[in-house]
């Protein structure tokens, strides 16, 4: 059995003799006219093919991906779309319940004064959540946040002073002698800023309003 170099050598000479037989052939049937002709219309094909083939075909890749890139963009921005205008629509709703909720207290006079303090309390649990989870984000609008956040900043302090007004008139313990009671003092402050508080919800929701549409 000959040496591995030699069998190396023999595999290489055969394979150098298999690929230049057809080329010997070729070039020994180019004297024949019609295969000349042939050959040369069939290399010219090739050629051409070649030539514009793969330009094509990377023209077509590329447009392809760029379709495909286009298309997860759009996607993004529609999933984008669809969680800022659900953000949005639940504010919008609690926002309206606080904007008639204050109605119903300035509507109704009481024995100390012409505004009244009622149960269920204003909500803030959505804008509270909200922004504690990071939805916020979806609305990129730095001025709506703000004037939605004014709104809710309004209706931290009615509910902290109806908190205090509770505590005053149901768990009064000590009272330091007074002209007025504590609670005839909160409902003061109640309304001093019902009119503020008010307008800064109409003023948000007409915010989300304009950004839904």
């Amino acid at each position: 059995m000959p040496s591995s170099p030699t069998r190396r050598f023999w595999l290489l000479g055969v394979t150098a003799v298999a690929g230049a037989l057809p080329v010997f052939l070729a070039v020994l049937k180019l004297q024949d006219e019609t295969f000349r002709a042939d050959f040369l219309s069939n290399l010219a094909a090739t050629v051409l093919g070649l030539v514009v083939g793969i330009p094509v075909a990377l023209e077509l890749s590329r447009r392809q991906q760029a379709a495909e890139e286009a298309n997860a963009i759009d996607k993004r921005t529609r999933e984008e779309a669809g969680r800022k205008r659900k953000v949005l629509q639940l504010l919008r709703k609690e926002l309206q319940e606080n904007h008639r909720a204050l109605q119903e207290r300035v509507s109704q006079p009481s024995s100390v004064g012409t505004r009244v303090v009622l149960l269920p309390a204003l909500k803030n649990e959505l804008w509270m959540a909200f922004s504690d989870g990071g939805e916020l984000e979806w609305i990129q609008d730095p001025s709506l946040v703000d004037r939605i956040a004014e709104a809710y900043y309004g209706i931290g302090g009615i509910i902290y002073l109806e908190e205090r007004y509770f505590e005053a008139t149901h768990f009064a313990g000590m009272r330091v002698a007074q002209s007025e009671p504590p609670e005839a003092r909160i409902l003061k402050y109640l309304s001093g800023a019902d009119d503020d508080v008010t307008k800064a919800i109409t003023g948000a929701v007409d915010a989300i309003d304009a950004a839904l549409r």
